[in-house]
């Protein structure tokens, strides 16, 4: 007869319990345990490689803008300069104009005087004086206006020489905030810091697991 309690019992050797074969904690646990603790520490690293390049990146991005800024602060220069020329230009043309038409006006009153006396008419008394204090008025008026033109002309361009000297001034100031942001970047540091912290994910996980095995 035979004793199943004894051929298969617990204290027989020819029944095993379900996942007895495998084992609880063993050698394949050890293993995907280990394995695990290995991607993560790869994946620290990859985390700190990301870091360094990003504030990398960044830094350089930021250099760009900076360069960007300073063309831009050149070109503001240059312009300012052009429209400081363009209004001393306008003003001494103004100046020659007035002057020309001044000569014209000294033509025309000699021109009349001389009819006038030709004619025998006492010059400067009567009509005859009226005419040639009109010719001054005349002449006073357009020179007036020339000069106010001129002026009119200088001062826009002097507003764009103003204008174009503070977008110079700006853009000066926010291409040094961008280079001294650029500077404080530490793409080295960033990238120890970010490993420093996944190293220490890493050892806490190499704990738990020593611990466990």
């Amino acid at each position: 007869m035979t004793d199943y309690g004894t051929q298969y019992g617990p204290y027989s050797g020819g029944y095993r319990a379900p996942g007895t074969l495998l084992g609880s904690g063993g050698e394949g646990g050890d293993t995907l345990g280990a394995a695990g603790i290995g991607l993560q520490a790869a994946g620290a690293v990859s985390s700190a490689i990301g870091a360094f390049y990003s504030v990398k990146a960044n830094q350089y991005q930021a250099k760009s803008q900076a360069s960007a800024l300073e063309f831009q602060q050149q070109l503001s220069w240059i312009n300012a300069r052009a429209a400081e020329k363009d209004a001393q230009r306008t003003l001494l043309a103004g100046q020659r104009e007035a002057g020309r038409v001044g000569q014209q006006y000294a033509q025309l009153k000699a021109a009349t005087l001389t009819r006038q006396a030709a004619a025998g008419i006492q010059t400067g008394v009567g009509s005859a004086g009226e005419i040639a204090a009109s010719i001054e008025v005349a002449k006073q008026a357009d020179q007036l206006a020339i000069t106010r033109n001129s002026v009119h002309e200088a001062n826009a361009s002097r507003t764009g020489r103003v204008n174009a000297l503070n977008r110079g001034r700006m853009a000066g100031v926010s291409a040094g905030n961008l280079r001294s942001s650029a500077g404080a970047m530490n793409p080295a540091l960033s990238g120890a810091t970010s490993l420093v912290g996944g190293a220490g994910r890493v050892a806490s996980s190499w704990y738990r697991y020593d611990r466990s095995t």
